[in-house]
């Protein structure tokens, strides 16, 4: 879920939580206003008591005048007597009886009425001594339910039950006014620490730059812009080589520092209408009009370069910077980053001043990379290509021996560009997502290529492939099985090849991959040995069955004494730890003779064969075998 979505989803949360505060504090108003109701019914039914009461009284009063009749008066007893009765047994008078005596004072006049109910049935004359006794009784009792009812409507306790309805309407205002506020509190924090969050997923924590992913979405916006507006920009990339010294020889403080004081020096020269990131742990890019690069920039590089040297006095560190131009040199931002990294590239390798601008060369070379790309992925859909194919260099054992080996080697004989280096292949499928489908391509060809020799060839040979970074997978292992699966090539016909490169890049996974190809009886060689830096320090932790000598180590290896003592070191070493030694690169007999005298198990190079293609090979395996099954 997205920053804005969240904000979206609590502002919901917060608008229903209000909705129910309110419609609580609705529904209770509603519910107090049913209870008030009630109670002045209650108050009401004492008022209608009294009324009663005093028509009885005048209804008496007329009758003994003789202005009254006697129906009448029992008309007016009936109705005093039924309301007193529902008064004193009634629910809804409950709340208005247990106040100011009223019970025991309606129940006195209750009592009253049923002592006279003879007289009501026998009704005597107006003159009737009992009629006057019972007239005195009820004017006496007339000024106490007058007092009652002054009471009930404006004593201390009539407005006690509204009152009490008030505080209470008060106090749950007041706990949901809280609970709003604290609702508002906790949105607030949370709406805070959404907003770090969101923060942090687009800036860079050390720096607080724009982080790779954020300024290549705002590069793309700034393209577009430019384009309309017909401005000119420049991307430049910068990158401080070595810095991991810092980092090793000064402290990860000292390192944090050096970055921050780029980002703040990038900030306070450019401004904040340029767009600054931080792209990679060394790596800043840099976006600013044309002018500038010529303006401001050298001035910047030259307070890096002060930078740098208070943070390295030896001068180990140094800054590179490639520039490229938006849009004479390109037309779109994706080109325009690959332009800078090539540009920064160059710097790297060839200016004397580690500062490059991307150029026409750098266009030519990189169209011709794109173009190439774009052939290797139609030809990768052909699995019999005559352009792209396979050739394979014998591999002999110094002992006689009724098999061979052979490496198969990548080639690919383009129309227009001719000869493409098989180092350059490999990097073009990786920059373009095509070293898996590469891969598949090559072991397809390898085994379909061998699967077309006579039988007494195949099972004499084993084939070595090399693998690139894409290749070296954790399915490595299940693919190739269902790749021999239908191949006359045994697994332990099938040899892999891996630099130390690879096989260091991701060491635990490594293991765990050479266990599960060796568990197949697929063996591995470590290839170019002696070219990396760790060759010795992991050596004996990598589970391999070959180890070949790099060429450079064996060409003119009878004119340089340290060259054959290394070699010979490296052979023993490698006995000691149970490897089989290839010397590659073996081109006359004298190299022969004394890699054979080192002790090297199996030879390859030029003194034997170059790389043959298809027919040529079975031809070769045709002059080397005979054709009968070896014993």
């Amino acid at each position: 879920m997205g920053g804005y979505s969240k904000f979206i989803v609590l502002g919901l949360l917060i608008i229903s939580m209000t909705i129910g505060m309110f419609s609580s504090l609705y529904s209770f108003q509603e519910v107090s206003q049913r209870i008030t109701a009630h109670t002045t019914l209650s108050a009401w039914s004492l008022a209608q008591l009294e009324l009663e009461y005093q028509k009885l009284s005048t209804e008496l009063q007329l009758y003994r005048a003789g202005k009254s009749d006697g129906d009448k008066l029992s008309l007016a007893y009936d109705l005093a007597w039924n309301r007193m009765d529902v008064f004193l047994h009634g629910e809804e008078s409950a709340a208005v009886r247990s106040q100011f005596g009223a019970e025991a004072l309606i129940q006195k006049v209750f009592l009253l009425l049923q002592q006279h109910e003879s007289l009501i049935e026998n009704l005597p004359s107006p003159d009737s001594p009992e009629l006057a006794a019972w007239e005195q009784q009820l004017l006496t009792l007339q000024p106490d339910i007058r007092q009652l009812m002054i009471q009930n409507f404006t004593g201390p306790g009539a407005t006690r039950g509204m009152d009490s309805i008030e505080a209470t309407v008060k106090h749950i205002s007041w706990v949901l006014a809280v609970v709003a506020l604290l609702s508002l509190l906790m949105s607030y924090l949370l709406f805070r620490e959404s907003r770090q969050h969101w923060f942090l997923s687009l800036h860079d924590p050390l720096t607080t730059l724009t982080n790779r992913a954020h300024f290549l979405t705002l590069l793309k916006e700034r393209c577009y812009q430019a384009s309309v507006k017909r401005q000119v920009l420049s991307l430049c990339i910068l990158d401080i080589q070595r810095f991991n010294e810092v980092n090793d020889l000064f402290g990860y403080q000292n390192g944090d520092a050096l970055l921050q004081g780029f980002g703040r020096i990038l900030r306070l020269r450019f401004g904040k209408t340029a767009l600054i990131g931080r792209t990679g742990g060394s790596e800043f890019a840099l976006l600013i009009p044309q002018h500038e690069v010529t303006t401001l920039l050298p001035d910047v590089l030259k307070e890096f370069d002060s930078l740098l040297r208070e943070y390295d006095p030896a001068h180990r560190v140094y800054l590179c910077c490639g520039v490229s131009t938006y849009p004479e040199q390109c037309s779109t931002d994706g080109e325009l980053y690959q332009f800078a990294e090539q540009a920064l590239s160059a710097a790297k390798k060839n200016s004397p001043n580690h500062y490059q601008v991307f150029n026409t060369c750098m266009l030519s070379d990189f169209q011709r990379r794109r173009e190439l790309a774009t052939h290797l992925r139609a030809e990768l859909q052909v699995p019999d290509s005559a352009k792209l194919f396979m050739c394979y260099q014998p591999v002999h054992s110094v002992q006689p021996s009724e098999k061979v080996g052979m490496e198969a080697l990548l080639r690919w004989r383009h129309p227009l560009f001719g000869f493409v280096a098989p180092p350059e292949i490999i990097e073009i499928a990786e920059e373009h997502g095509l070293g898996d489908a590469l891969g598949d391509w090559i072991f397809r060809r390898v085994f379909k290529d061998l699967g077309s020799l006579p039988f007494w060839q195949i099972e004499r040979i084993s084939v070595a492939v090399n693998l690139s970074e894409s290749m070296f997978t954790l399915n490595l292992p299940t693919k190739l099985n269902q790749f021999l699966r239908n191949s006359p090539i045994l697994h332990e016909q099938l040899i892999l090849e891996l630099t130390e490169t690879i096989a260091l890049h991701d060491f635990a996974t490594s293991q765990q991959i050479m266990r599960a190809l060796q568990k197949d009886n697929i063996r591995i060689a470590l290839d170019d040995f002696g070219t990396g830096f760790s060759s010795l320090a992991y050596l004996k932790d990598l589970s391999v069955d070959k180890l070949k000598i790099d060429k450079s180590f064996i060409q003119q290896i009878d004119l340089d004494p340290r060259q054959l003592y290394l070699v010979r070191h490296i052979t023993e070493l490698a006995h000691d730890l149970g490897l089989t030694v290839v010397a590659e690169g073996v081109e006359t007999a004298v190299e022969l003779d004394i890699v054979a005298g080192i002790g090297v198990e199996e030879i390859q190079g030029y003194h034997y064969s170059r790389p043959l293609e298809l027919p040529h090979l079975i031809s070769y395996l045709a002059k080397h075998f005979h054709p009968e099954t070896p014993s």
